[in-house]
């Protein structure tokens, strides 16, 4: 068999474009989906877990939080380096109050990226709660205030009962509450992430009404008539 000399070149030419093809082939970058939990999420607690997957139709070869850590390069992660789908779950637990941003960046096998953004912020502070009056009467006491939150009210509940509100940062409240053998009124106002103030009042005293007496009776005089 007679070999051309420039088989070789040709061969390499045809390795070369079929290299080129595949890396052309590889059009799709990999996604990244967050179950766990929705972005701009708030929650009363720090020790979050951040839940979901990344996908590729190549394999993803990195899973690189906040650009510096690679989650599948060692660690509990490793083992799905190079699969088409790669579960996660990452703790924030070093969140401690604020605003939070994490950033992750999957890579696939042909070096496409794709970047994806959570953000978190932690609520701890409980809402606020301001007796505005409170009316004493026969059989029952009427009671106003105002609940405040830094993100919402959403629910206020006196001596158990819930009060028809609509959430907001700032919630004025009037009811009426029938007098009872309790010894106190109890307030009780959740925000939207289940932070829960709990305030007891005195049960103020009934009024005393006076008895009305009825009017003095003019005297009757009988006596002679005058002369």
């Amino acid at each position: 068999m007679r070999v051309n000399a420039s088989t070789p070149l040709l061969l390499t030419v045809a390795g070369l474009l079929l290299v080129s093809c595949n890396r052309q082939s590889d059009s799709f970058a990999p996604q990244i989906v967050i179950t766990s939990p929705a972005s701009d999420t708030v929650t009363p607690r720090s020790n979050l877990v951040i839940k979901g997957y990344a996908w590729d139709d190549k394999g993803v070869m990195k899973l690189v939080l906040n650009g510096s850590t690679d989650l599948l390069a060692k660690g509990a992660l490793s083992a799905q380096r190079g699969r088409k789908i790669v579960r996660f779950e990452i703790p924030a637990d070093s969140l401690s109050g604020g605003k939070v941003s994490y950033e992750l960046r999957a890579v696939d096998s042909g070096k496409r990226s794709a970047t994806r953004e959570i953000e978190v912020t932690v609520d701890s502070v409980l809402p606020k709660l301001t007796i505005d009056s409170v009316d004493s009467q026969t059989n029952s006491v009427a009671v106003s205030g105002t609940a405040t939150d830094n993100q919402k009210v959403s629910r206020i509940a006196v001596n158990g009962e819930p009060l028809n509100v609509s959430p907001a940062s700032k919630v004025e409240f009037y009811t009426v509450i029938p007098r009872s053998r309790r010894a106190t009124i109890t307030f009780i106002v959740k925000d939207g992430v289940g932070n829960a103030l709990t305030r007891a009042i005195a049960m103020p005293l009934a009024p005393i009404i006076a008895p009305t007496l009825a009017p003095a009776s003019t005297p009757l005089v009988i006596g002679r008539p005058p002369r």
